[in-house]
């Protein structure tokens, strides 16, 4: 909304997210997510600490990536999670020169991303370890749980959510492709009659309430 706003007033702004979730490694997450905030941390903060140039450059990832979940708000959830994120790329860098490619380096960094969402969205701590807790226990992921769950969800709205994880995967899948062509990041969407799908289909599944902006929590 903000490009586009800016764009009918003649305003170019940065590409803030370029495709992060078709990334293949947390760290690549971090170069196509909110590329503006993700610049000034690393000018402002991580290259005046010396970088990954020094002995201390554990500690200057943690830094950034904690004061980057301090930026989004003063609750320890934040915190938790720009420490988990600081814990990958920690991680990631201690390892020896191992490159894996491909649909499993795609999926295993979805689910380190998603699982550090928990903190993220979730300001209770006990609430978080509890999600934890049931993500970690293997009887949750009985059939008998999944089809209570699916009970669970009113007839109206299994409609919804089928279309909405097609969408979900067609929207990825036209990421890839402009990733993959020379016409860059989303120029399959930029198609007027997909965007005029997509704008169709945002009325059709919307609630039909007004829910509060993700950012105004922030």
């Amino acid at each position: 909304m903000a490009l586009g706003i800016a764009r009918c007033f003649g305003v170019s702004l940065t590409l803030n997210f370029v495709s992060p979730y078709c990334s293949k490694n947390v760290a690549e997450f971090w170069r196509r997510w909110h590329v503006s905030l993700s610049q000034w941390f690393r000018d402002y903060i991580y290259v005046p600490l010396g970088g990954g140039r020094v002995s201390s450059w554990a500690f200057n990832l943690a830094l950034v990536f904690i004061v980057s979940g301090l930026w989004h708000g003063a609750g320890w959830n934040f915190i938790l999670w720009g420490a988990v994120h600081a814990g990958y790329l920690i991680f990631l860098r201690s390892l020896p020169k191992f490159a894996m490619q491909g649909w499993c380096a795609w999926l295993l960094t979805m689910v380190a991303v998603f699982f550090s969402w928990l903190f993220f969205y979730d300001p209770s701590l006990g609430s978080i370890a509890s999600k934890i807790f049931h993500i970690m226990t293997p009887a949750d992921y009985a059939p008998n749980h999944f089809q209570a769950f699916v009970a669970s969800i009113p007839p109206e709205d299994r409609v919804s959510l089928l279309v909405l994880a097609l969408l979900v995967v067609a929207t990825l899948w036209a990421e890839w492709r402009g990733l993959w062509s020379s016409d860059g990041a989303y120029s399959p969407l930029c198609n007027r009659w997909v965007q005029a799908f997509l704008l169709v289909a945002i009325v059709f599944l919307s609630p039909g309430r007004n829910n509060g902006f993700v950012y105004f929590a922030f």
